[in-house]
């Protein structure tokens, strides 16, 4: 990953003219706070692996509960110390830009269209500042706030999902990126 520095190497390299230049201290500083700088950041992306790992197998040790408790039929228990372990499935989904406009047909075809978030917005150009202001001005006497962007919040999507999928109703999984999992709770007992 990182390789130490030692400038006090690279000024040994150095031509005698140019060594006169340089004094070793500001080169040994330099060289002291770069190595430091190396180490940290090796240090970092060590502990981001080590977080990385500390998910995998906390998603395995979910899966495991889940799967456990499927076996025996169970989706909630009480353990003898109060804690309850329940699952449930979640649901995240999302509309890529190659999907947009396919997706958002497809909601509103299906009466689903309101949970679109529908924002317009206007770009001018430099010198435009009048044209822009007078647009503004009609638009506000019509009771309007100008901007358009057309997006469906995260959460609402998954609940959307959840709910559709929950209630039976087919739903194009592909078309939004659906993934499905169980999420494991545990509730500590008092």
């Amino acid at each position: 990953m990182s390789e130490k520095v030692d400038f006090l190497d690279v000024l040994r390299e150095l031509k005698d003219d140019d060594k006169k230049e340089v004094k070793i201290t500001e080169v040994k500083d330099v060289s002291t706070a770069s190595n430091n700088y190396l180490k940290l950041e090796s240090d970092i992306l060590a502990l981001e692996n080590q977080i990385k790992i500390k998910k995998a197998a906390l998603q395995q040790a979910n899966d495991s509960i889940v799967q456990l408790m499927e076996q025996r039929g169970v989706k909630e228990i009480k353990l003898m110390n109060g804690d309850a372990v329940s699952f449930k499935p979640f649901f995240k989904g999302s509309i890529t830009k190659d999907n947009e406009r396919e997706a958002f047909e497809w909601l509103e075809s299906n009466n689903l269209g309101d949970i679109i978030k529908n924002i317009v917005s206007v770009r001018f150009g430099k010198g435009d500042n009048l044209v822009a202001t007078d647009l503004i001005q009609d638009l506000e006497k019509q009771g309007l706030s100008p901007d358009q962007k057309r997006k469906v919040e995260p959460m609402t999507l998954n609940a959307l999902i959840g709910e559709q999928i929950n209630d039976g109703k087919a739903f194009p999984l592909e078309l939004f990126s659906v993934y499905m999992g169980n999420k494991v709770k545990i509730k500590r007992g008092k």
